[in-house]
């Protein structure tokens, strides 16, 4: 059974209101989440509300209980991204964001599950154990936000804040059939956060409804609401090339109905290719977060008083598929510099002005495609979870799941994964809504009318 309330609205109103008692549901919240352990979703959490600092109760979250996923600095617990490396790994300070959080009411309980550095998509940790999927038992939750969904989409907390660098906040709460927000580059403040691309991270939130991440965007952000574009109004940009390319049947059938659904409603949807973006993508993305992830990690845990070095990177991680991808980014698929600076200098701002001009010469508000091209699957044994069978094939995992996802975190604008049905067999399906860049809060404020249309097949 879900402790939490689906609204957070209506949490924070019973909490003011005192319809809920601030000490004895933070207990609860403590004890649900130690009675569902199970799911792995937590590396470390609070066992006692005596373990948790007083504040007095603020109008704006009242007392809400969070986490944050294991790579965000907090005051109360060590921050291991998922490494043993970092097992005693505590500046003694909170990430910006914990403390905006904290100041509005919200109360911290717990840090979740990753894979070490963020480096697959199972959310299997050769320290820390397999995240499991709590709608989907047995199945993968994700990653690498893989704890942050599970424990959001169990009900655990009723939010969950995370990073996103190419899909890490989507790609889990689609799998765990939550809402998963990327916001625009810049928007949150990344301070506090082991890094893997500054130039691509964020942090993002994963929560059960579309307003329930209005109301945080707004304690984060400081910014206060926008009127929602009207459906009637409202233009859809499809790009069926690549997004829609060589999906699951059932996402495919899904998406398709969704569509359909979103046209009767009486969206426009207006289908066009982004002509030239696959292969932009391909000089921005991988060049740049593969050079900057070992640098920027080293150069992170110095800052903070804590010595550990690209050397110490390479032999002390412990997971074989893990370790696999840091060796091949240092030699075998190594980022030239030369490489690097072009990506930077040339290739993203093309990039960045060929999804501009997507959005200004269709008269688009939106786009909509699929948030992942494949369902979760079943658990694998780690050193057996690298690959996944889609369409008959088996196929990298990590890049099969972070197809749809990373070319949108790389041109830098808003994006929102919204469940919009299931497989026959229960499995969540997401679509992932993206705005042009700095347009988060009207992608927000439409997007609680869209989920609307779905809540039957959800």
């Amino acid at each position: 059974m879900k402790l939490h309330s689906p609204s957070l609205r209506s949490l924070c109103s019973k909490l003011l209101s005192g319809h809920l008692n601030h000490t004895e549901y933070q207990q609860q919240t403590l004890d649900q989440i130690a009675e569902h352990s199970n799911l792995n979703a937590f590396i470390s959490a609070h066992v006692s509300i005596d373990q948790i600092a007083v504040r007095a109760p603020s109008e704006q979250l009242a007392g809400v209980p969070f986490s944050v996923k294991d790579n965000i600095l907090s005051e109360a617990f060590s921050t291991t991204a998922g490494s043993p490396l970092l097992a005693r790994f505590n500046p003694g300070r909170n990430a910006a964001i914990i403390d905006q959080l904290q100041n509005a009411g919200a109360v911290l309980v717990g840090k979740n599950t990753l894979p070490e550095f963020c480096q697959s998509m199972s959310s299997n940790n050769a320290t820390f154990g397999q995240v499991q999927n709590p709608v989907a038992p047995g199945h993968i939750p994700g990653g690498s936000s893989g704890g942050s969904a599970a424990a959001v989409a169990a009900g655990l907390v009723p939010f969950s804040i995370a990073s996103d660098t190419g899909g890490s906040v989507r790609i889990p709460a689609a799998l765990c059939g939550c809402v998963g927000f990327r916001p625009s580059i810049g928007r949150y403040s990344t301070d506090g956060f082991v890094p893997v691309s500054p130039m691509f991270d964020t942090p993002g939130i994963i929560a059960a409804k579309v307003d329930d991440i209005v109301l945080l965007d707004e304690v984060i952000a400081g910014e206060s609401a926008a009127d929602p574009l009207s459906i009637n109004n409202l233009r859809i940009g499809v790009p069926r090339g690549y997004f829609y390319d060589d999906l699951h049947p059932e996402i495919a059938a899904t998406m398709e109905s969704s569509l359909e659904r979103l046209k009767a409603a009486g969206v426009t949807l207006v289908e066009a290719d982004i002509t030239g973006m696959a292969e932009l993508n391909r000089q921005v993305g991988f060049p740049i977060a593969f050079y900057d992830m070992l640098r920027e990690i080293a150069l992170f845990t110095a800052r903070e008083g804590f010595s550990l070095s690209i050397y110490d990177l390479e032999q002390g991680i412990i997971g074989a598929a893990e370790k696999q991808a840091i060796q091949a980014q240092l030699h075998g698929a190594a980022v030239h510099h030369t490489t690097y600076v072009e990506a930077i200098r040339d290739h993203l701002p093309r990039y960045v002005a060929l999804i501009d001009r997507y959005f200004s010469e269709h008269n688009i508000d939106l786009v909509a495609v699929p948030t992942v091209p494949h369902p979760t699957v079943p658990v694998r044994p780690l050193g057996e979870d690298g690959l996944i069978e889609h369409n008959g094939r088996e196929e990298p995992m990590f890049t099969t799941y972070i197809r749809n996802t990373e070319p949108l975190s790389n041109y830098g604008g808003p994006c929102l994964t919204l469940p919009v049905g299931k497989t026959a067999d229960g499995r969540p399906i997401g679509m992932e809504l993206a705005g042009y860049r700095q347009s988060d809060r009207q992608l927000l404020a439409t997007a609680i009318g869209l989920e609307t249309l779905f809540e039957a097949v959800v």
